[in-house]
């Protein structure tokens, strides 16, 4: 019994999609915890320093936060501290405790801290703990520049790997997001492939396992309007570039790669 391939493809994001839904929206709530975690830690660090046990420090946040994010992570912390007879330890880090499914390394290290650091007199504790939060959101500080000044160089990146490539990894993608290879090249995923890139100018070959899968020339009128209709219109030196990097490209699975090499024409 053979089935069409789309209703293979139909099967499989029925069972697949509701695990990826669920895995992004458990990655976008544990980021906006991480993102309103040092506030929340700095009130606690003032707590302790008043004089408050760790535990209570932790209550009188979580009523101070409702309405944030981060304000979940706190209730069921004390959730399990009103419900729990153990100790900090084991209500926080146990195997049932309230960082159980907390996948945040950041997070489950602060909480640490705040346990080890509440042995010690409340003043130290509480300054420890105070200059942790500072140094989490100075650390946020620096991730938001430095996106902010690699996403150009990012965006390059990808458009370099977008065209480049599928011409090593992806036997049938030829010239990404322009044009279709001449022939269907689909091989096993298991085997090593060849692939030659041969540019002479304008004109390029493009080479899957000692046959050619696509020819063009990247000054010809119908390139040019293929490229000012993509995704690539915004990159004006696509295409253009005479010289430049080998960019190795997948798609989230296993890839080998040997004997990589330029020759001069």
């Amino acid at each position: 019994m053979y089935l069409p391939l789309w209703t293979l493809v139909a099967a499989s994001l029925v069972f697949f999609l509701p695990g990826l839904r669920t895995a992004e929206a458990r990655r976008r709530s544990t980021a906006a915890i991480e993102a309103e975690f040092p506030d929340a830690l700095f009130m606690v660090g003032s707590r302790i320093a008043e004089g408050s046990p760790a535990e209570r420090a932790l209550v009188s946040t979580a009523k101070a936060i409702r309405g944030t994010h981060v304000a979940s992570l706190f209730s069921r912390v004390v959730r399990h501290l009103q419900t729990s007879r153990a100790g900090l330890d084991a209500v926080l880090f146990g195997p049932n405790g309230a960082l159980a499914e907390i996948p945040s390394r950041t997070v489950r290290a602060a909480f640490r801290m705040i346990l080890e650091v509440s042995r010690k007199d409340p003043t130290t504790a509480g300054k420890t703990i105070v200059d942790t939060s500072a140094y989490l959101r100075d650390l946020q500080e620096v991730d938001r520049e430095i996106r902010r000044d690699l996403s150009s160089t990012v965006d390059a990146m990808e458009s370099t790997a977008n065209l480049f490539a599928p011409l090593v990894l992806g036997v049938t993608c030829a010239l990404y997001g322009l044009m279709a290879p001449w022939h269907d090249q689909r091989s096993s995923a298991n085997a090593y492939h060849s692939a030659r890139i041969v540019v002479n100018g304008a004109l390029v070959e493009y080479w899957i396992d000692e046959r050619q899968v696509l020819g063009c020339d990247l000054a010809s009128e119908e390139l040019v309007e293929r490229i000012a209709r993509s995704r690539f219109r915004d990159f004006a030196q696509f295409g253009k570039l005479r010289e430049g990097h080998i960019v190795l490209q997948h798609r989230g699975t296993e890839a080998w790669f040997r004997r990589l090499r330029i020759e001069l024409l």
